[in-house]
């Protein structure tokens, strides 16, 4: 199907503390990502005269599916995801490789386990975007909480290797804590800084809950685990990529 003239329009919707839920619309159809919360997605449906599809879920967490049950009564949608979410009632069990629709376009499902063991992501190449639930942030991944440091590596890895230009849409906004904490393992690296900086001192930097694979490959300490002056800064010059991120994320879960 083409997608010519049906764009894809995301609405970022903060709900909880610094939980990210997002509702993907095209041609009067929408999808939610993660929804922690229902009313806000059903306000926000009301106020955009759109009709839900589907629930996508990335993973098990309550603050990331607790809305599925009511948004289903309400609507009449649908709710998929991976197999780890079986207890949130899935009309769907999505594997890697697998397709949705939303309106003309369609997300692909990424496995990118680490944060628990049955994460995925969801990636649209009409609409040059991915939705990585709390593999990836903004700044910043997920804690390795299920799996193992090399299978979070493995997830990054896979998510760098997007093309540059493609829209990052992540399930919590720690984008300043993320990006404090990289500066001070990295105080004088230009892109970090200058990211920070524009963080730190504008609104509109500090709303801006999206971010480009391009922009997360120049400033997520995280993805860089494998350059040489990452591991020297972590005073560990001989470490592999894998023993640098479990090192980076062992001092950022104490940060």
């Amino acid at each position: 199907m083409s997608t010519q003239g049906h764009q894809l329009d995301v609405h970022t919707l903060p709900v909880m503390a610094d939980n990210l839920v997002h509702l993907l619309a095209c041609a009067r159809e929408a999808a939610v990502v993660d929804p922690g919360d229902a009313a806000p997605v059903l306000r926000a449906l009301e106020e955009r005269h759109l009709r839900l599809r589907t629930v996508l879920l990335t993973h098990r967490h309550a603050d990331h599916t607790i809305g599925a049950g009511e948004l289903r009564r309400t609507t009449g949608c649908v709710v998929v995801g991976p197999e780890e979410c079986a207890a949130t009632g899935l009309d769907r069990v999505l594997a890697a490789g697998d397709e949705v629709s939303c309106g003309a376009h369609t997300l692909r499902v990424l496995a990118t386990p680490g944060h628990t063991a049955g994460h995925v992501a969801y990636y649209c190449e009409s609409a040059t975007s991915v939705w990585t639930g709390d593999a990836l942030f903004l700044a910043g991944c997920g804690r390795v909480l299920e799996g193992s440091a090399a299978q979070m590596w493995q997830t990054l890895g896979r998510l760098r290797a997007l093309p540059a230009e493609t829209a990052v849409y992540c399930g919590h906004d720690y984008t300043l804590d993320n990006l404090e904490f990289a500066a001070s393992i990295l105080p004088d690296d230009p892109a970090i800084s200058a990211r920070l900086a524009a963080v730190r001192s504008s609104p509109e930097a500090r709303r801006a809950l999206t971010s480009t694979m391009g922009e997360e490959c120049r400033s997520n300490i995280f993805l860089r685990a494998d350059e040489a002056q990452v591991r020297a800064a972590l005073g560990l010059r001989d470490l592999d990529p894998v023993a640098a991120f479990a090192e980076l994320r062992r001092r950022k879960d104490a940060w």
